[in-house]
């Protein structure tokens, strides 16, 4: 037995911090929440093994509901993807996963990877064998011949293709379903005004996944993309953007009002560059027309994304947080900028970026049972942090410890 004593306790519910809680973990589970004053015997009794935090913050482990950890996160991921062999890539993943994990982060949910390696570490993670953020993947996204990330390998043009798919990933044990119904950014030739998939094509694409009890996710840049999401009742709507060719907003309020009404879930996912627009390299100019150009177009395009993002929160929508880790220039340990983002541009406040990044993508990914919140019954996945991260999201860049399974992972102060 382990005994968390907290001078705070932020549980993820949404509901004001604690003062002076233990959590009590047996195994890798969280057994009962008691005052602190009430504990004392108890750990005596049990001979607990103490992990004191009266004068911290313990919030539940962070959830980073959009990464790829294939990914490489430099300046040309795609490029990486093509040139390295599957055994490096998947050295890659460990170590990205471990980032996450250092960062405070102990669940990832992985959007999409090239190959299905993804799910052998899953596995060794939820196994012990190494210690890293736990992972719910997807593995290869299903997506049109030449479409976005059709180097991933889930290429599948018609609806008996797609649907055969989502039976081949469901028989090889993902967790869940990724299809991309718009195009992207990162994949050469794609064009994030298209749409891949007909309204037909996604509805019985989703019917088959929900049939095999998996949820759906979908990246959808473009407003008719997004329509097709919502109507095909898509659990998850990556990125959400409504981009137009001009790179504003087209967004429309009746889609998103649909989407409330039918209980989906909305993941921004802004990647570094649309956080922090074009940063300059240290050897640019930037006095250059066209480097004054880039920088005026991405500033357009991070508050359109932001402007999306307030309108949506104003709404109502279930907004769940995730970085796009693995993406041009997008580490794994940098969650907090993205989290800290959502407060002073997104709308949102603390609290509720703190359940954007816990309790709802727990519930989106239907794993609430589990995970997301510090509740008896819950796997015992904890945060320590010295600062009270409401006062300022920053405070979640300096983790103290972190608790994986009642297990202490992280041990940095």
């Amino acid at each position: 037995m382990k005994i968390v004593k907290c001078g705070f306790l932020i549980d993820g519910t949404g509901n004001p911090p604690l003062r002076d809680r233990a959590v009590v973990i047996q195994g890798d589970r969280i057994k009962e929440i008691y005052p602190l004053n009430e504990i004392d015997a108890l750990a005596r009794r049990e001979q607990a093994e103490i992990i004191d935090a009266e004068d911290a913050y313990v919030i539940p482990g962070l959830i980073d509901s959009h990464v790829h950890l294939s990914f490489s996160g430099t300046s040309d991921p795609a490029g990486d993807l093509y040139r390295d062999s599957e055994d490096y890539l998947m050295i890659r993943q460990v170590r990205n996963a471990q980032t996450a994990l250092n960062a405070g982060i102990t669940l990832v949910r992985d959007c999409g990877s090239k190959g299905m390696s993804i799910l052998a570490l899953r596995d060794a993670v939820n196994d012990g064998f190494i210690m890293a953020s736990r992972i719910f993947a997807s593995s290869v996204p299903i997506t049109s011949t030449g479409g976005h990330c059709h180097f991933l390998g889930g290429e599948a043009d018609s609806k008996n293709e797609a649907v055969k798919m989502v039976r081949k990933l469901s028989r090889d044990g993902v967790d869940y379903i990724k299809v991309m119904l718009s195009g992207g950014n990162m994949t050469k030739g794609s064009n994030p005004q298209i749409t891949q998939y007909t309204q037909h094509q996604a509805d019985r694409l989703v019917r088959e996944a929900h049939m095999l009890g998996k949820t759906v996710a979908a990246h959808a840049l473009n407003r008719r993309s997004i329509e097709i999401a919502v109507h095909a009742g898509i659990d998850t709507i990556e990125h959400c953007a409504f981009l137009s060719d001009d790179g504003t907003a087209d967004f429309d309020a009746e889609i998103i009002q649909t989407a409330i009404e039918k209980g989906l879930y909305i993941s921004p996912a802004m990647n570094y560059g649309t956080l922090m627009g074009y940063v300059p390299a240290p050897d640019e100019d930037t006095e250059d027309p066209r480097v004054q150009k880039k920088i005026a177009f991405w500033d357009e395009l991070t508050e359109t994304r932001f402007s999306t993002t307030r309108k949506m929160v104003r709404m109502g929508a279930k907004i769940i947080a995730g970085t796009d880790a693995g993406t041009k220039k997008t580490g794994f340990g940098d969650y907090w900028k993205a989290l800290k983002a959502m407060n002073e541009r997104g709308g949102m406040s603390a609290m509720q970026v703190l359940e954007s990044a816990t309790r709802l993508p727990a519930e989106a990914m239907g794993i609430s049972d589990r995970f997301g919140t510090i509740e008896a019954g819950k796997k015992a996945d904890m945060v320590i942090l010295k600062e009270d991260p409401l006062l300022d999201l920053q405070h979640l860049a300096s983790v103290s410890k972190v608790l994986l399974g009642g297990e202490l992972a992280v041990n940095h102060f």
